[in-house]
């Protein structure tokens, strides 16, 4: 059974002018989720034109010349599809597994799809291909679509090699395909406005363009970064491009949260001395005098990881009387903490134990939770990593929370809440806010319990996050009733009222009568406190109307934020 999300698997690497060094990163980041992280992983080599991601794992020309690839896939899916044959290709009958010498992994496993058979026909037989003609006749979006099934069924991980310009395979890498998009750029203009124009094609692709899918998660990659000489220029035009950088989060083709440093978050330096050939370079903890090229790819790797494995975005933390149980999780991710250890894996091990404190959270064993938590706390110090950190202290909080000891529970949301500030995280920031207000009200805080969840409420519609803004609302009315109820000024009352109305309004323009359903009880709670401004008995019935028409949903509990890796500037 896969570690990894199934909705997060598949990453394309892109780059829109040649010479970046795509193909090499792609390479060694795949060695390295295989080896480091004892992921299985799939590399797929979609440069049809100019393929040669093979030749970083010692494959040979005879060995090329009798393979199977991509277009034998595609030139197979035509075929299945004019003689109508009922089953399709399977592509996975032709990976080939990298194992041999210093090219094949230690843990996990490596395989590779190559562009196709590359004998004396190939050029040919790609001259001949039709990309506009194989998705009118053939059913070409079936066919990506069945490859991509068949990928992600076998693997943790695919990493995809996409054609450099502005193509027809370069548009089914970054916008089909994917799950998620690292485009990589050299520090040139040109560079930097192509990676755009692609960024937008992501963007505005319509979800039917993805079988549905969201939109791909985009990471930017400056490559070829000069660490040694010209380091000042390098930095000076860095800087320089930061209205760019600031413009596309604007525009929401990139995000502020994955990019904390800027541009700088995951730069590649250049480092002469591997442009003589195809190398797969050791893990930085391996190399002499810790080889910045390598760290650059620990760290890309890393970043893979965490992202689709998401350990944090499976913590849907509930009250403890409405805990699902995962006890049988629990031996299986003790298991992989025992594996990472013995592989060395910090950063492995750092999300796994974070994992395993998730799940007997989720069991309700708070206790041997809170244990293992702050073991994750001190690897995510001890790696540098901020935001995992907060995360961290976030699920302890609601460890505590879970043993009713809520003065400590407010105590740790309060420092996540601090943490996730400091780094812009809008999102976990909101998050701890609501569930500390809990905690607040436990301890009889009403004041800070009302002043939380009204932030989290206002962040969360900012965000556009509509299922918990609703939820954070539900608790604002709830608490407002409590403070309205403790200090019963006329003006408050009134003005509470007016609120109400207003949002009730709103709520029955939009057609949702379960949120108009709960302002209306607001007012109606109102009025036993006081005298109202409005229709005590036509509330009454505007409500039994709402109740015919649909129950009152549940508020469903927010999930624990989804951190990412950040390291730290260069």
């Amino acid at each position: 059974m896969s570690i990894t999300r199934a909705d997060r698997r598949i990453v394309t690497f892109y780059a829109y002018k040649g010479g970046v060094g795509r193909t090499m990163a792609l390479a060694n980041v795949a060695y390295r989720l295989a080896d480091t992280h004892a992921l299985d992983v799939i590399a797929v080599d979609w440069d049809l034109e100019a393929p040669g991601l093979h030749t970083f794992f010692g494959i040979s020309e005879r060995e090329l010349a009798e393979a199977r690839g991509v277009l034998d896939y595609l030139e197979a899916w035509q075929e299945a599809v004019l003689h109508k044959d009922p089953e399709p290709p399977d592509a996975t009958d032709w990976l080939m597994r990298i194992q041999e010498g210093r090219h094949g992994p230690r843990h996990g496993s490596l395989r590779l799809l190559i562009a196709g058979r590359q004998d004396a026909a190939y050029d040919s037989r790609l001259a001949r291909f039709d990309w506009k003609a194989f998705y009118e006749t053939s059913a070409g979006a079936r066919a990506v679509e069945t490859l991509r099934a068949q990928l992600v069924d076998r693997a943790d991980v695919v990493l995809v090699d996409s054609r450099t310009g502005l193509t027809d395979p370069g548009g089914i890498c970054t916008v089909q395909l994917p799950d998620s998009v690292m485009l990589m750029t050299a520090p040139n203009r040109q560079s930097l406005d192509g990676i755009e124009r692609v960024a937008r094609s992501i963007a505005e692709a319509g979800p039917e363009q993805r079988a549905g899918r969201k939109k791909p998660r985009v990471w930017l990659s400056v490559c070829r970064v000069p660490i040694v000489e010209e380091t000042t220029l390098a930095e000076s035009w860095l800087a320089r491009q930061k209205p760019w950088f600031d413009a596309g989060i604007e525009q929401d083709l990139w995000k502020k949260e994955e990019h904390p440093y800027g541009l700088r978050t995951y730069l590649v330096p250049q480092r002469a001395r591997y442009g003589f050939g195809e190398e797969l370079i050791g893990r930085a903890t391996e190399t002499l005098a810790h080889e910045p090229l390598a760290e650059a790819y620990d760290e890309l790797a890393a970043t893979l990881l965490q992202w689709s494995v998401d350990p944090f975005g499976k913590a849907e933390l509930v009250e403890p009387t409405a805990v699902p149980r995962e006890e049988e999780q629990i031996p299986l991710l003790l298991k992989r903490v025992q594996e990472a250890e013995a592989r060395d894996d910090v950063r492995g091990l750092m999300l796994v134990v974070a994992e395993l404190g998730v799940a007997q959270l989720k069991a309700g064993q708070s206790d041997e939770a809170l244990r293992v938590l702050e073991r994750a706390a001190a690897l995510a110090q001890g790696q540098g990593d901020r935001e995992v950190h907060a995360a961290v202290n976030f699920l302890m909080g609601s460890a505590l929370a879970q043993q009713g000891e809520h003065d400590a529970a407010l105590r740790r949301y309060e420092q996540a809440i601090r943490e996730a500030e400091a780094l812009e995280n809008r999102q976990l920031t909101s998050i701890a806010r609501m569930y500390a207000s809990t905690s607040a009200l436990e301890i009889q805080r009403l004041d800070d319990a009302l002043q939380l969840v009204s932030l989290a409420f206002e962040e969360f519609r900012a965000l556009g996050d509509e299922k918990r803004a609703d939820q954070a609302l539900r608790t604002m009315l709830t608490l407002q009733i409590l403070d309205v109820k403790a200090r019963p000024v006329t003006r408050m009352r009134e003005e509470l009222e007016r609120q109400a109305r207003e949002r009730a309004s709103r709520a029955r323009s939009a057609n949702r009568p379960d949120l108009e359903a709960v302002l209306i009880r607001q007012l109606l709670t109102l009025s036993e406190i006081g005298p109202t401004l409005g229709d005590h008995d036509g509330l009454q019935r505007r409500l039994a109307e709402l109740e015919g028409q649909t129950a009152p949903p549940q508020p469903s509990p927010a999930p624990a934020p989804r951190p990412k890796r950040r390291r730290p500037a260069r």
